[in-house]
């Protein structure tokens, strides 16, 4: 008889244990879904380009502290450039004797612009092509970015504006120099990474320079 309620007895403790232990095992698993949910709320995502200012540009020059817009209205030369590629592109246009942009253009994809009026000298062409242009001051200089698919790029081309003079038979003939070029990112480029065109690629803060 003893020995039968001995083992009910064994019976009642083991699923009170059994009954404490699941009752346990549920407790930690609120637990750790209470931790998971308090991580989530916490998580954020960070906007890197936040501090820069949109600019819903249009072909032309753009407004920039880093550009000195120069001009030379007795000259009826120009820099024809047509964006083939499928981002739109940002141009600076760089005079090699001081190294300063005397123009900035933004030129939208599958369309063409006409730099006029351009001094004399020789000049290096910057490349920024992408989706979405912003720009923001940084100790007082113009930092320009695609924020999406952004390729920057350095041509080899170096368009030489002087004027050249010749003599025939003692007439002058005076030659101004008028380049048409195509530029841009292609679809090929985008997919397969491969350059259509001899360019250099530099960085963001290179083509900021």
């Amino acid at each position: 008889m003893m020995e039968q309620n001995f083992n009910k007895m064994n019976g009642k403790v083991y699923l009170i244990i059994v009954s404490l232990f699941l009752g346990n095992w549920s407790l930690n698993a609120q637990q750790v879904k209470k931790v998971s949910m308090q991580k989530e709320e916490t998580y954020q995502v960070v906007d890197e380009y936040a501090d820069y200012e949109s600019i819903n540009a249009v072909n032309g020059n753009i407004d920039c502290l880093n550009t000195e817009p120069k001009y030379d209205f007795s000259l009826d030369n120009s820099l024809k450039v047509y964006n083939s590629g499928v981002y739109d592109m940002v141009l600076k246009l760089i005079d090699d004797k001081d190294n300063v942009a005397t123009r900035m253009i933004y030129i939208k994809k599958g369309t063409t612009h006409e730099i006029k009026n351009i001094p004399q000298g020789i000049y290096t062409i910057k490349e920024a092509h992408g989706v979405d242009w912003r720009q923001k001051i940084e100790d007082g200089k113009c930092i320009g970015v695609f924020t999406q698919g952004a390729h920057y790029r350095i041509a080899e081309t170096h368009p030489n504006f002087n004027i050249e003079k010749q003599y025939e038979k003692d007439k002058e003939i005076t030659t101004i120099p008028y380049y048409e070029i195509e530029l841009g990112v292609t679809q090929a480029l985008v997919d397969d990474k491969k350059v259509d065109y001899k360019t250099n690629y530099i960085s963001v803060e290179d083509f900021n320079k």
